[in-house]
């Protein structure tokens, strides 16, 4: 899970959709957390591609996830472009502008 309750609770985003029960459980905050912060919780991963103006992943976006990717909706995630010419080809389709996050050595 890249965005945590507390995060949600700073956020300016109005009703910011947070995915995956099992993310979610897997980063060892319960659903009743996020809806206390105002998330609303979608399950559906297509409609989270659509609802949100922001994806913000802890990995790259899975081949699955290429053509969910639209115009303007940012993506701010973990990339490994030169790992991956066919990840640089999708972002591109996409047109969907991309802020990278990378570690700090």
């Amino acid at each position: 899970m890249a965005v945590l309750p507390s995060a949600l609770t700073n956020s300016s985003a109005a009703a910011p959709s947070v995915g995956g029960a099992e993310c979610r459980a897997g980063a060892g905050y319960p659903d009743e957390d996020y809806e206390k912060a105002g998330a609303v919780l979608l399950e559906d991963h297509g409609a989270i591609f659509e609802k949100a103006e922001m994806i913000v992943k802890v990995k790259e976006p899975l081949e699955s996830e290429y053509d969910l990717l639209r115009p303007g909706q940012i993506l701010f995630t973990y990339l490994h472009l030169a790992a991956s010419r066919s990840l640089t080809e999708a972002l591109l389709r996409s047109r969907s502008p991309a802020w990278l996050m990378r570690p700090w050595r």
